[in-house]
């Protein structure tokens, strides 16, 4: 194949299993900007479709690796292990862009919200290849013809646990498009994540893109599945997270992820990840964050080998008072007693809103009866 054109058969001179790799010839340019690699790519033809399913929607995830089992509380889980929504405090809403090779790029819009015991959470994601030169099995130039994937999902999330774990699941319907010729398929994602706040410490598990597949034309083809775990850690007043990961796909391929960030003045963050990608080698990501009181950006660059790399860039608004659910949680924590927790709470609270004074009065409350807990140990 060559960079600089990118020249398929016709789809229509092709239908039932070539259709399919088709689809996955499509895919593959996009694989090595990403988390996946080309001889998995090729691997998988004929075998799975919707390869679409396997790219993030997260910049920050993109950063640090590609992981997320342990998604935190915020849209970004919604793509990454539902159980997150479960931790939603408040609401939010996210756009992101990648602008991959060629004329390819990807999209994704999330809106999600807190309820009384857990979040919700609505996403619209799409692959677009632009305009592709056809030429038929000979070579000769033919009409030029388009594709496109897109993914429609819903998710929720419910704590469980005295607010120690979550729980959540996503359905989605995906649907892969060549020269008009349509495949549609839907899918489930369950996960689970734990929290041992003592030891600042988090572990997931999740299952993604179940599913029976859909059929091209004539043949029908699976989806991407894949089983995820995990565990991250928390620690320098939660100024640093490290996660690592282990992933096994449906065709039995296994491979580690890793990553750190670390955020300063909770204004601006570094990341970095790493991962090995089973039988294409070791890759890196880097990323950096930016939070201005409600908003923050996110920046990802991840490599490509010697295609060089792509850039994903996104946008994320928490809205729905967000300093008044901090101190609440901040509150919460006080009263069981976890005086170091609720003091990072209050502290957050008040960043965002100096003026909120029951925070401030909690935060001196909890700065108080730790030093006397420190006093009478």
């Amino acid at each position: 194949m060559s960079r600089s054109k990118f020249q398929v058969p016709s789809s229509k001179l092709i239908t039932g299993k070539k259709l399919r790799r088709l689809s996955l010839a499509l895919i593959l340019f996009l694989t090595w900007n990403s988390e996946l690699g080309t001889r998995n790519c090729l691997a998988s033809a004929g075998e799975e479709g919707f390869q679409f399913l396997k790219l993030g929607a997260s910049p920050r995830s993109a950063a640090l690796g590609g992981t997320g089992v342990c998604a935190e509380s915020g849209e970004e889980a919604l793509s990454l292990n539902p159980a997150g929504l479960g931790e939603l405090r408040w609401k939010e809403a996210s756009f992101s862009y990648g602008d991959q090779m060629e004329s390819m790029n990807q999209g994704a819009l999330t809106l999600a919200g807190n309820t009384k015991r857990g979040g919700i959470g609505v996403q619209a994601q799409s692959l677009q290849f632009g305009t592709i030169p056809g030429t038929d099995l000979s070579g000769n130039p033919t009409s030029a013809f388009s594709a496109n994937d897109l993914s429609l999902a819903v998710g929720i999330g419910r704590r469980i646990w005295e607010d120690h774990a979550s729980w959540g699941a996503s359905v989605k319907q995906v649907s892969e498009t060549i020269d008009g010729i349509k495949g549609t398929a839907y899918a489930l994602d369950l996960g689970v994540v734990r929290e041992w706040k003592a030891a600042s410490l988090r572990a997931g598990l999740d299952a993604r893109n179940l599913g029976s597949g859909a059929k091209f034309d004539e043949e029908k083809t699976s989806l991407p599945q894949s089983f995820d775990a995990g565990v991250s850690w928390k620690g320098f007043s939660e100024a640093v997270t490290a996660a690592v990961e282990v992933h096994k796909t449906g065709e039995n391929t296994t491979f580690l992820s890793g990553g750190i960030e670390a955020w300063l003045q909770n204004a601006l963050a570094f990341r970095a990840g790493y991962r090995t990608d089973g039988d294409v080698g070791r890759r890196f990501s880097l990323g950096l964050g930016f939070r201005l009181r409600d908003i923050r950006v996110d920046y990802a660059f991840a490599d490509a080998g010697s295609f060089g790399g792509t850039h994903r860039v996104g946008i994320q608004w928490r809205f729905g008072n967000e300093a008044q659910s901090l101190y609440e949680e901040g509150a919460a924590l006080s009263q069981k007693g976890l005086y170091p927790e609720a003091i990072l709470k209050f502290k957050e609270a008040l960043d965002l809103d100096p003026n909120h004074r029951a925070a401030a009065r909690g935060l001196r409350d909890a700065v108080q009866r730790l030093n006397g807990e420190m006093r009478g140990s």
